[in-house]
This record gives C-alpha cells, sequence and structure tokens, in this order.
C-alpha cells in the first residue's frame, strides 16, 4: 500500500510539474524569449515553489534537484510548447485557467502529502502545500521582470539565434573573439 501511495504521489507531482511547465513556457513565449528563455521560465514556474517547500520541511537538497524526472518533466513541457507554440496559442483561455486550476490542485496535494511524510502537523501543512502550488509562478515572474532589463538583447527573439549573439557580442566588445 505504501509503495502505491508513493507511485501515486510521484505521478501527481510529475503531472503538475509537466502543468506549470506549460504554464511559465507560456509567459516566456509571450514575451518574446528565445528557446533557451522558454526553458528557464518552464524550470522555474514549475519547480520554485517545490523546492521552496522543501527548505521550509528541512528535505534538502530538494526532490525537485536530486530526481531528474521533474527538471525533465518541466524540460519537455518548455520545449513542447515552443516547438508547438503556434497551436498552443489556440487552446482556449478557460481550458488554460482549468490546467492552471489542475496544476494548483495537483501541487497542493503533493505539497501537503510531502509535508506529512515529513512529520508536520496537519494544519501547519497545509501551508507547504499552498507554498507548492502557488510559489514557482510569482519567482518567474519576479525573475523574469529583473532579467529583462539586463538580458533583453539576449533572450527575446527579435533576431534569429546567430544573429543575435553576434550582434549582442559586437555592441558590448566591438569586434568578435578569435
Amino acid at each position: 500500500m505504501k509503495t502505491n501511495a508513493s507511485r501515486l504521489l510521484l505521478i501527481v507531482d510529475l503531472a503538475g510539474t509537466f502543468l506549470f511547465g506549460m504554464e511559465g513556457a507560456m509567459t516566456a513565449i509571450r514575451n518574446d524569449l528565445d528557446f533557451f528563455g522558454v526553458l528557464v521560465l518552464a524550470f522555474t514556474t514549475a519547480l520554485v515553489g517545490g523546492v521552496i517547500r522543501d527548505l521550509l520541511i528541512s528535505a534538502v537538497p530538494a526532490a525537485s534537484l536530486r530526481d531528474s524526472r521533474h527538471a525533465a518533466s518541466a524540460f519537455a513541457a518548455g520545449a513542447g510548447v515552443f516547438v508547438f507554440h503556434h497551436f498552443v496559442v489556440k487552446i482556449p483561455s478557460p481550458a488554460i485557467i482549468g490546467l492552471d486550476a489542475a496544476g494548483l490542485g495537483l501541487f497542493a496535494v503533493a505539497g501537503t502529502e510531502k509535508a506529512l511524510e515529513f512529520g508536520i502537523h496537519p494544519f501547519i501543512a497545509v501551508l507547504p502545500g499552498t507554498i507548492t502550488g502557488v510559489g514557482g509562478a510569482p519567482c518567474a515572474r519576479c525573475s523574469w521582470l529583473r532579467c529583462r532589463r539586463f538580458c533583453d538583447p539576449i533572450f527575446t527573439r527579435r533576431l534569429p539565434s546567430p544573429e543575435r549573439s553576434v550582434w549582442w557580442w559586437r555592441a558590448k566588445w566591438g569586434r568578435l573573439p578569435r
């Protein structure tokens, strides 16, 4: 029974990671980020809430950093949204809101369950569960706003990637390295 519960918790956690990774990737694409920027925002949105939860309950290093399946799920969601963004933007807004609510619910359940496994009182375990659900998106948005001020020429898709790199290097140092 314990094995089935652990397996279900892992599936719920990975499903929530994938859904929030998609949301972070969609935010990145709406802000004209390139592939690397999409992956960074997908990873941050999907996993930072769990990292904060794990730090609060003293489960270090964080599970999402120890287990590569979490990062793979976030990166797969980001890459999928990047490649198929023409189809993803056609998803109706109510469906996106429903997916966001599903991801929030999945993460809240997984976060609360993990807090209970670490011996946190059930009344207090709701807090790490909530942080797991809502912690990633604000961190991703704050990091994006900060990063945009300093890294806009690098991470936006206004030019194709090789041209952007050459343009940025020449703007910064005046010539290409030899």
